[in-house]
């Protein structure tokens, strides 16, 4: 979803097949992430985009991307930028996590002004200065492709899809015996899914996928972090043919706005009696969790019990610094998440598939009770699968 701007407005015209932007004004064209967080700016003059994180007002990247650069559009799941290059004739993508141009697409004819992204995502109109149609893009494959008669939908099973979900515990992985990466591999092994749903950004999976293809190393900086996907996901992927999903929603603007403002409030006097409180959450959180079991027992993880735990802190966290916290509030947060997720499970409703969640275990007792009130999917509990591993 694009923002409305002065330089950029998205409406609706014609057929209702597509979002329409504006051709661009000599000042280039602004198009703003659908969270608010990140602003692109294209400059003709001198061939490159802008990119700012609004949430803190600073400048993230002045990348150089083609001639002449002029209308510019998301995707819709906001991994690339396109870009259309009057200069060059041509339409560039630029990753919208890295600001790097990671493809482009030529042959669309003199003066490219402006793209339009299809409602479902998967095309993109390039038009001339006069609205006349250029060419047609493929967004899978980034091509140019001719738009395809309309062909029904492939019959589905009207089986549920299966749902496994995984809290994670992400560096201690490393270091735990109970629940170490060979136990998150071995776990993942028997469970079998055909899609992981992961912790990853969409605008952050390509670059890591190829890191690891050509490599057998990751240090894309939001992936690398993560042992689970860096010491077992990759790696298992050879062996076991599941499809690896980004859905998260979180960036590293949304942290650094979360963590000062969380920084300003334990400052603030007139804050003492929210941030005591909320300590005290932490601290009965804390307890709870304690007295259920061990911090890396899986089995204690997979519990409803733990979840209860968790939420005594997190709600308390949750009501008094949610709507300040802007986007990276928890519940905000988890909406953008679970938005990904929702995506992804309803493009594959009704085929009888097996899906499985990788998030932060925190992050398991605010999905789970949305993902349970789906009638299409079968939530599977983890521990069957911990007493195959016990075997």
């Amino acid at each position: 979803m694009i923002q409305r701007t002065a330089f950029l407005a998205c409406f609706l015209v014609g057929a209702p097949l597509f979002v329409a932007a504006q051709p661009a004004t000599p000042l280039g064209t602004r198009v703003v992430t659908s969270d608010g967080v990140i602003e692109f700016l294209t400059h003709p003059e001198s061939g490159t985009v802008t990119v700012r994180d609004l949430l803190n007002q600073t400048a993230l990247s002045e990348s150089l991307v083609c001639p002449d650069p002029r209308g510019a559009a998301l995707t819709l799941d906001e991994v690339s930028l396109i870009v259309v290059c009057r200069g060059a004739d041509e339409v560039a993508f630029l990753n919208t996590a890295a600001f790097d141009v990671v493809a482009r697409v030529r042959g669309l004819g003199a003066k490219p002004e402006s793209a339009e992204v299809s409602r479902d995502g998967t095309a993109a109109l390039v038009r001339d200065h006069d609205g006349r149609l250029l060419g047609t893009i493929d967004l899978k494959t980034k091509r140019l492709a001719a738009i395809a008669p309309s062909v029904p939908a492939t019959a589905k099973s009207g089986r549920r899809n299966q749902l496994v979900f995984m809290g994670m515990i992400h560096g201690v992985h490393r270091t735990s015996k109970s629940y170490s990466t060979r136990v998150v591999k071995d776990l993942i092994a028997v469970i079998r899914p055909d899609y992981v749903l992961t912790e990853i950004p969409p605008n952050r999976l390509d670059r890591a996928a190829l890191e690891f293809k050509t490599t057998s190393q990751i240090a894309e900086p939001r992936v690398s972090r993560f042992p689970e996907y860096v010491d077992v996901l990759f790696s298992l992927q050879t062996q076991i043919p599941f499809v690896i999903v980004g859905t998260a929603g979180w960036t590293q603007p949304m942290d650094r706005y979360r963590r000062e403002r969380l920084a300003a409030i334990e400052r603030d006097p007139k804050r003492a009696a929210d941030w005591a409180e909320y300590q005290a959450a932490i601290k009965a959180s804390d307890d709870a969790l304690a007295k259920g079991g061990a911090a890396d027992d899986p089995r204690w993880i997979h519990s409803d019990a733990y979840d209860g735990a968790q939420r005594v802190q997190l709600d308390v966290y949750n009501r008094l610094f949610d709507k300040e916290l802007g986007p990276g509030g928890w519940d905000t947060i988890n909406r953008t998440h679970f938005a990904n997720i929702t995506r992804t499970l309803d493009e594959h409703s009704g085929e009888g598939l097996r899906f499985l969640v990788t998030y932060g275990a925190g992050h398991k007792s605010w999905m789970l009770p949305k993902l349970r009130e789906r009638k299409d999917l079968e939530i599977l509990e983890a521990s069957p699968f911990l007493d195959r591993l016990a075997k």
